[in-house]
C-alpha cells in the first residue's frame, strides 16, 4: 500500500462516511444517514488519502444492522396497474459468513427470521456456498442447518488458513 493511503472495510468503512457526510453542512442528517445506509450496501471496501479532519457537527446514527431492503420486481409483465410489486429476493443482501462472524448464531437467526420461504433461503445458501440437507422442507429446521452450516464453513476455512 502506498504511503499515506488506508483501505477501509466494515466499521471503519462506515466510521469513514459518517464523518464525510457530517463534513456537509448542506447535507441534512436525514439525507446523510440515508447515503451512510447505501454507501455500507454498496460499497465493499474504499482506500483513502488521509484521515478526515473532526467536524464540529455530529455524525449521523450509524447504519441499520438489518439486511437493506430488496429492489421490487412486477410480478405481470403485462404493466397495468393493478400488478402488485413484490420484493425481489437478493441472496447477497448480507454474508451469512460475516453475520455469524461477528454478531454471532443469534443474531444470524434474527436475520434469517426475515426470509419467510424455505426456496429463498436454499437460493441464500446455495449462493453463499453453505451446505444444507436436502431433504428440509421447514423453514425453522432450514434457518438451524443454514446457521449450522455456515459455522461449520467458517471453521474449514480457520483450519485451512492454520
Amino acid at each position: 500500500m502506498a504511503k499515506g493511503t488506508r483501505t477501509l472495510s466494515g466499521a471503519s468503512r462506515d466510521k469513514y462516511f459518517r464523518e464525510l457526510f457530517a463534513a456537509e453542512p448542506e447535507l441534512s442528517e436525514a439525507a446523510a444517514g440515508r447515503l451512510l445506509r447505501t454507501c455500507a450496501r454498496e460499497i465493499a471496501q474504499l482506500r483513502v488519502r488521509e484521515p478526515l479532519p473532526n467536524r464540529s457537527r455530529p455524525a449521523p446514527p450509524p447504519a441499520d444492522p438489518e439486511p437493506p431492503k430488496p429492489e421490487t420486481t412486477p410480478t405481470s409483465r403485462t404493466g397495468d396497474a393493478a400488478a402488485a410489486s413484490v420484493p425481489a429476493f437478493d441472496p447477497y443482501a448480507f454474508s451469512l459468513t460475516v453475520m455469524l462472524k461477528r454478531n454471532g448464531r443469534k443474531a444470524l437467526l434474527d436475520c434469517l427470521e426475515s426470509i419467510k420461504s424455505a426456496a429463498d433461503m436454499r437460493r441464500l445458501a446455495e449462493a453463499q456456498h453453505v451446505a444444507v440437507p436436502a431433504g428440509l422442507a421447514d423453514p425453522t429446521q432450514l434457518r438451524q442447518a443454514i446457521v449450522d452450516g455456515t459455522a461449520q464453513r467458517l471453521a474449514d476455512r480457520r483450519a485451512a488458513a492454520s
